[in-house]
């Protein structure tokens, strides 16, 4: 049997394919599986486009805005700051820090500067809505 097979599109975005996975026997599932200790998910969500996954770095930031250097994602909307904000790792969690931007960022609906990520949380800049996932601290 085939083992499922993750392909990396851009840096930090996967994709699974899962129907792969399931035909897989146990031994291959097995060997195949990751621990994702220490490790969180960003589901990316933009108006009219597929969600796209990033797994977060435990050790780097993952930075979100329009510039296409200084950011790990660039979206090219005009509602947000080239530098927007950032998700930084400390130790086993996960934090939104807000970049001084133009139109703000919001956390739940509110408006936020900095705080620590939990699982689920939606994070909205602009047009992009992120859904931060964490797999250590669930």
């Amino acid at each position: 049997a085939q083992a499922p097979v993750a392909q990396t599109r851009k840096a930090g975005e996967v994709t699974v394919d899962t129907a792969v996975f399931k035909q897989a026997s146990l031994e291959a599932r097995l060997e195949h599986t990751r621990v994702m200790s220490n490790h969180g998910v960003l589901v990316v969500k933009r108006l009219g486009e597929k969600p796209r996954t990033f797994l977060l770095d435990g050790d780097k930031a993952f930075a979100v805005g329009r510039d296409s250097v200084k950011n790990t994602l660039a979206v090219p909307d005009p509602a947000l700051s080239a530098q927007h904000f950032k998700i930084v790792p400390r130790g086993d969690v996960f934090f939104f820090v807000e970049l001084e931007s133009t139109n703000g960022s919001y956390i739940n609906g509110r408006r936020c500067i900095a705080k620590r990520l939990r699982h689920l949380d939606l994070v909205r800049a602009g047009q992009v809505e992120c859904e931060f996932q964490s797999y250590s601290n669930v």
